[in-house]
């Protein structure tokens, strides 16, 4: 048995060692050297294409922006109004145009973070030899010794289990109780008897105290039960 706990436990270590290996790999993959490289020259082709139309079109967006907001401004300001659209206009132009390279220096970055991750990170599960002794403490079964004593428990639960599975009909159990025959009743029977549910005849006895525990077997004294209903007796 401990040998099939170890073989479930180094199978589901197996699955996790594969899946974060898995996770690890695409993490600390760049994106320079994915695929063979293949989709980050594709994007970079495509980002030179773009940029290479959009940045002359917006530098003469830009500039006749300037020229506008120059125009509409106060003659005293217009020096000033100048260098400030001037100045913003550059600095967006300058990032639109180095936008690769710039994202160029966050990748290499990232890419040195993960590789120390990578190298300073373990992540493998193995069972150890402190598992593998709880395993086994675990599974090992206790020292059981036959007696007399045990064997009679045994056999009163044995029989008290079969007088549960023995019906005994209504009739018949009506007459033995009211011939003093049978003092003593289990839950179902009493159930039976009184024409209750087996909950509210339980509720019942054990109001009454007419509940008795012989091992493990549960009965109720019958004659207990009736003089406490009589106290629910209606005399009008």
């Amino acid at each position: 048995m401990a040998e099939v706990v170890k073989a479930l436990y180094n199978c589901a270590f197996s699955v996790w060692n594969a899946l974060i290996s898995i996770a690890m790999t695409l993490f600390t993959t760049s994106p320079k050297t994915a695929a063979y490289g293949t989709p980050y020259a594709t994007v970079r082709t495509l980002y030179n294409a773009i940029s290479d139309a959009t940045v002359p079109i917006a530098t003469v967006f830009f500039i006749i922006a300037i020229y506008k907001s120059v125009v509409s401004a106060p003659p005293g300001q217009q020096a000033l109004r100048f260098m400030q659209d001037a100045l913003r206009y550059v600095i967006i132009l300058f990032v639109a145009a180095n936008m690769w390279s710039i994202m160029g220096y966050i990748i290499d970055f990232s890419d040195g973070i993960t590789s120390k991750i990578t190298a300073t990170s373990g992540y493998t599960l193995t069972i150890s030899g402190d598992i593998e002794r709880i395993i086994n403490s675990c599974l090992e079964l206790p020292e059981f010794e036959l007696s007399g004593e045990w064997l009679s428990e045994f056999w009163s639960v044995i029989g008290c289990s079969l007088l549960f599975l023995i019906p005994i009909e209504p009739e018949k159990l009506k007459s033995l109780v009211g011939s003093g025959q049978k003092k003593f009743v289990r839950y179902d029977e009493g159930a039976i008897l009184y024409s209750v549910g087996l909950h509210t005849f339980q509720d019942m006895a054990k109001e009454a105290g007419a509940v008795y525990h012989v091992k493990r077997c549960v009965l109720v004294n019958t004659e207990k039960l009736d003089q406490y209903l009589e106290h629910f007796c209606d005399t009008e």
